[in-house]
């Protein structure tokens, strides 16, 4: 499952950064960005389904450190 969160992240990671860097409207930026909205599906619903069914002080730390901001 953490495999499949990780090509998600990666595949929006790249057509993110496609769609941000063609003009706007075009082919490409449309497809890319319908693959950026996949990508984030498929790792949203796998990162729900790692922290329902994961250990729950890795989930503690992962939390921690997604969350936590220092204060300027």
């Amino acid at each position: 499952m953490i495999l499949l969160h990780i090509i998600g992240g990666l595949a929006g990671l790249t057509s993110g950064a496609v769609a941000l860097s063609t003009r706007k409207g075009g082919t490409l930026h449309r497809r890319s960005g319908m693959v950026f909205v996949y990508a984030m599906l498929v790792m949203s619903a796998s990162g729900a389904l790692l922290a329902a069914f994961g250990d729950v002080r890795m989930l503690l730390v992962r939390v921690l450190f997604t969350q936590w901001r220092p204060r300027a």
